[in-house]
């Protein structure tokens, strides 16, 4: 079918804009029952859905500025992709069943050509469950958390190609690091212990090293032919710094991750904010 005489395509994305964007808006909303011309912009999520609808006489600059909103001042992006970074909810370690654990997540700065590396460091509350973990207490530990891993950009760690066990199974601990060496492992291992008021003890931290590892884990592993195109080839334990980028705790009967703090507007319902 060709074009309207009057097509303007300005005209034909806003048209679109309102009849798809704004079901994805409602959807999101559906817990807000007063009618939309009566919200009472006191109230923040029904003034939030009155800032993210597409209405027909908006500017296009408003009409971005709509989604932009929706997709980074609610909770919709992170929605589509419930399981952070590979951590399953129910995976629980058989001799802290149920325990709740804490989970920082690393992340590599993008870097041309490779997917960038990323990290998770976790740790168990022993001495809490389901059902005696706080809010309260996770505050505590989100701010602590912020104040030791948040400062400037991020907490920087060296990944490498030494393992860095630290295994302590009474406290909750079972950290297995791939670190540039065994002072980068324990200076991260000791900075999280001592935020949760605990003494690191060597006789607990043992290392692994690989021979001739240039050659084992090559740091431009080269390239190989993917589908017809020419593509990097996994890097394996590369040399590389990842930078912090959020905490979260995960607890048994939860259906989601509860998000302590976060060095950036993807998560807006973080316990303690940036």
């Amino acid at each position: 079918m060709p074009e309207p005489d009057n097509f303007t395509p300005t005209e034909q994305f806003q048209d679109v804009n309102k009849r798809i964007w704004n079901k994805l808006v409602r959807e999101y909303f559906r817990d807000v029952t007063s009618r939309e011309s009566d919200l009472d912009l006191t109230a923040p999520r029904q003034s939030l859905l009155k800032a993210c609808l597409h209405k027909e006489d908006d500017s296009l600059m408003l009409t971005m500025g709509r989604m932009q909103l929706f997709l980074h001042g609610t909770t919709y992006t992170r929605d589509q992709f419930p399981i952070v970074a590979g951590s399953l909810l129910d995976d629980v370690d058989i001799s802290v069943t149920y325990r709740p654990k804490i989970t920082r997540f690393f992340v590599e700065d993008a870097e041309a050509g490779y997917k960038p590396v990323e990290m998770e460091v976790s740790f168990r509350l022993i001495d809490e469950t389901s059902s005696t973990i706080t809010e309260a207490e996770l505050k505590s530990i989100a701010s602590k958390i912020k104040a030791n891993f948040g400062a400037g950009k991020g907490r920087i760690f060296k990944k490498g190609r030494k393992l860095i066990y630290y295994l302590d199974r009474s406290l909750g601990y079972n950290f297995l690091l791939r670190a540039r060496d065994l002072n980068e492992g324990k200076n991260l291992i000791r900075e999280i212990l001592t935020m949760n008021g605990d003494t690191l003890d060597t006789s607990f931290l043992k290392v692994s090293e690989t021979l001739d590892e240039t050659d084992a884990y090559p740091y431009n592993p080269g390239t190989q032919v993917i589908l017809g195109k020419r593509k990097s080839k996994p890097r394996r334990r590369p040399l590389v710094n990842v930078r912090f980028k959020y905490a979260y705790a995960t607890v048994h009967g939860y259906n989601k991750p509860i998000y302590l703090y976060s060095k950036s507007s993807f998560i807006p319902d973080a316990l303690v904010q940036n």
